[in-house]
């Protein structure tokens, strides 16, 4: 609290400093109107710049956890006495982590026409402004190269995850070979004799079977296992006896999943933005929706429930509002316009349970004010379009 009681004292001074500087210094010549005021005459020549509106990125990490069932779930109690297997296949999401950034953007109910009237003499200084690319105000009269550039447009991330391929043993000896004995009998005359033929042919097993193959194959794996640990063999393997042990436990596990099932997890990000409107400080609107079952959606999708985003204004800039209220007249200002932001407490819920909490500057919730046409250097941020330089001449 003692940063946000030194900030709204600076505030002051900064406005104290400008309502107090001498009205002869004004450059007549230079108007600036807000871009509402539609019915205004303007002279020949000016140029449009804008302020920034902050809009907010919420970045949503889910979990999806998929359960799938082996193909011989049916024979797990049977051939190796296990209950515990996955019956059914399933998918579930869940929240995991939220994070809450800012990017900036022009406002449309904040563009501004800088008149430039005729110069009274050839004496006086030319204006200089920099904008950014997309307009937003950075400079007047700064002759400092490289000021800022505009926020790079943020990635959008979406792991598509690849469950494919879970039982690689399911297809083994998929096919079992059958010998029919045929007998043939052949009289000649009075003697019979009979010939044995022999039919070979490939027939794919039943489910049983291969399930029965493969916990045949289980169970010699184990078996291997614990000769091999225990020593059976009498050979000093060296280090290699530790890898071979985990080769065979992943054969096991491999073999034991066809009839337990997989569980595969992975981390899904979704990312939604939010535009705050100043007049909604404290109300409780959606953001975008989720399911369990699902995952996240937008606002448009009929699935889910809706996940509620509520922005309180902490009010570092009231003291500010009340001094232009209580100083100012109403006269309509003619300077340059720029903002001064104010921090805000954001809280994300779903279900009424708090899942994110953030601060951040929210240059719509703020305060506008506007500098005299002064002989001046002066320097803005632009993604709050606050001042951030000032140099009287």
């Amino acid at each position: 609290m003692n940063n946000i009681r030194n900030l709204n004292i600076i505030l002051i001074c900064i406005f104290s400093l400008f309502l107090l500087y001498p009205a002869q210094y004004l450059n007549a010549q230079i108007e600036v109107i807000h871009v509402k005021n539609t019915k205004v005459e303007i002279s020949e020549g000016g140029l449009f710049y804008a302020l920034p509106v902050t809009y907010l990125k919420i970045d949503v990490a889910v979990e999806k956890t998929q359960k799938i069932r082996g193909p011989y779930y049916e024979f797990a109690e049977k051939y190796l006495g296990i209950k515990d297997v996955i019956w059914s296949n399933s998918v579930n999401y869940k929240i995991m982590d939220i994070g809450i950034s800012t990017f900036y953007q022009p406002d449309p109910e904040n563009y501004y026409y800088v008149q430039l009237g005729e110069k009274a003499s050839k004496e006086e200084k030319s204006l200089l402004i920099h904008l950014t690319r997309t307009g937003l105000i950075q400079a007047i009269n700064d002759q400092s190269a490289g000021l800022f550039s505009d926020d790079s447009e943020k990635e959008k991330k979406h792991l598509n995850l690849d469950y494919s391929e879970y039982f690689k043993y399911q297809a083994d000896n998929n096919f079992y070979e059958k010998i029919d004995t045929i007998i043939r009998k052949i009289n000649i005359d009075t003697i019979t004799i009979e010939r044995q033929f022999y039919k070979s042919s490939w027939l794919e097993k039943s489910d049983e079977q291969k399930a029965k193959a493969a916990a045949d194959y289980l169970g010699k794996i184990r078996e291997n296992r614990f000769l091999l640990i225990s020593g059976y063999q009498e050979v000093n393997y060296g280090e290699s006896i530790e890898y071979m042990d985990i080769e065979l436990k992943n054969l096991e596990d491999e073999y034991l999943s066809l009839f337990t099932g997989v569980t595969k997890k992975g981390i899904i990000n979704y990312t939604f933005t939010y535009l705050p409107d100043a007049q909604n400080s404290g109300v409780s609107e959606p953001v975008f929706k989720f399911s369990e079952s699902k995952g996240a959606f937008d606002l448009s999708g009929s699935i889910g429930g809706n996940v509620i985003i509520q922005i309180d204004k902490i009010g570092n800039t009231s003291l500010v509002s009340e001094f232009i209220k209580n100083n100012i007249t109403n006269k309509e200002p003619t300077g340059f316009y720029y903002r001064l932001p104010e921090y805000a407490e954001i809280t994300v819920k779903f279900n009424n349970e708090v899942i994110a909490k953030s601060t951040a500057l929210i240059s719509q919730y703020g305060v506008v004010s506007n500098i005299p046409s002064l002989d001046t250097e002066i320097q803005f941020y632009p993604e709050t379009g606050s001042i951030r330089k000032v140099l009287l001449k």
